[in-house]
C-alpha cells in the first residue's frame, strides 16, 4: 500500500511539474484597443452592443466571435474588445480601415501598460465599473442573439437573391434563345428577300428585252405596211387612170355607133 502511495505521490509531482512547464496563455493577444469613437447620447448606451455586432462581423471588420467588450473612457471613447480567437484579433488589426457610426476609428493591439488609471476611473464613474461590465456581458449575449437573427435574415435574403438570380439566369437564357431564333429568321428572310429581288430584277430585265424585241418587230411590220400602202396607192392611181380611159372608150364607141346608123339611112 505504501509503495502505491509513493507512486501516486510521484505521479502527482510529475503532473505538477508538467503543468508548471506549460506557458500561460497571453489573453492580451486576443484583445484590441479601439479609440476615437464619438457616439451620440442616444447611441452611447448601446455602444457595447454595436461594437460587439461590428467586430463579430467577418464581412465588416474581418473579426470573429467576441468574448467581451469593455468601455475605458468617455468623451473620446476608448474600448477594449476581447476575441475568442487570436486569429480574429490579428485580422482586425491588419485591416486598413474601420468605420463605426460613419466615423473612422483606430484599432490596435491592446497593451494594458498603456492604459492609464484615469481612463479606468472615468469608466467607473460613468458606467459603474465591474457591475456595468457584468451587465455588458448580458447585453453582449443579447446582442449576439440579435446578431445571429440578423445573420439568419441576411442568409435567407441571400438565398432568396440566389434563387432570384437563378430564375433571372433561366429567363436570360430563354431570351437569348428567342433572340437567336429571331436573328436566324431575320437572316433567312433577308436571304429570301434578296433572292426574290434578284429574280424580279432578272424577270424585269427579260420582260424589258422581250418588249424591246416586240417593239422592233412592230417597227418592221409598220415599215412593211407602209411599203404595201405605197404600192396600193400606186395601183389605185393606175386603176383610176385605166377607168378614165375605159370611160372615154365607151363614149367613143357610142358616138361611132350613132354615126354608123345615120350612114345606113
Amino acid at each position: 500500500m505504501s509503495d502505491q502511495s509513493d507512486k501516486d505521490s510521484a505521479d502527482d509531482h510529475r503532473d505538477e511539474g508538467a503543468a508548471a512547464t506549460i506557458p500561460p496563455v497571453d489573453n492580451n493577444k486576443c484583445k484590441v484597443l479601439v479609440t476615437n469613437i464619438y457616439p451620440t447620447e442616444e447611441i452611447h448606451e448601446k455602444l457595447i452592443d454595436m461594437l460587439t455586432i461590428y467586430f463579430q462581423s467577418r464581412r465588416f471588420s474581418s473579426g470573429g466571435d467576441v468574448d467581451d467588450v469593455e468601455i475605458l473612457s468617455t468623451g473620446d471613447i476608448s474600448a477594449v474588445v476581447t476575441f475568442v480567437n487570436q486569429a480574429d484579433a490579428d485580422r482586425v488589426i491588419q485591416k486598413d480601415k474601420h468605420s463605426i457610426l460613419n466615423q473612422t476609428v483606430t484599432v490596435q493591439r491592446y497593451d494594458p501598460t498603456e492604459t492609464t488609471g484615469t481612463e479606468r476611473g472615468d469608466n467607473e464613474d460613468t458606467h459603474g465599473s465591474k457591475n456595468h461590465n457584468k451587465s455588458g456581458k448580458k447585453e453582449k449575449k443579447s446582442a449576439q442573439k440579435a446578431n445571429e437573427d440578423i445573420i439568419k435574415q441576411l442568409e435567407e435574403s441571400n438565398l432568396h437573391l440566389e434563387e432570384r438570380l437563378t430564375s433571372l439566369g433561366s429567363a436570360h437564357e430563354g431570351l437569348q434563345k428567342e433572340l437567336k431564333g429571331l436573328q436566324d429568321k431575320f437572316e433567312k428572310d433577308t436571304v429570301k428577300a434578296e433572292k426574290e429581288k434578284k429574280e424580279i430584277k432578272e424577270a424585269s430585265a427579260a420582260q424589258v428585252k422581250d418588249l424591246e424585241e416586240s417593239n422592233k418587230q412592230l417597227h418592221a411590220k409598220l415599215a412593211s405596211l407602209g411599203s404595201i400602202h405605197e404600192g396600193a396607192q400606186v395601183q389605185i392611181k393606175k386603176l383610176e387612170e385605166d377607168a378614165e380611159k375605159t370611160e372615154n372608150l365607151e363614149v367613143y364607141s357610142t358616138q361611132w355607133l350613132s354615126l354608123s346608123e345615120v350612114s345606113c339611112l
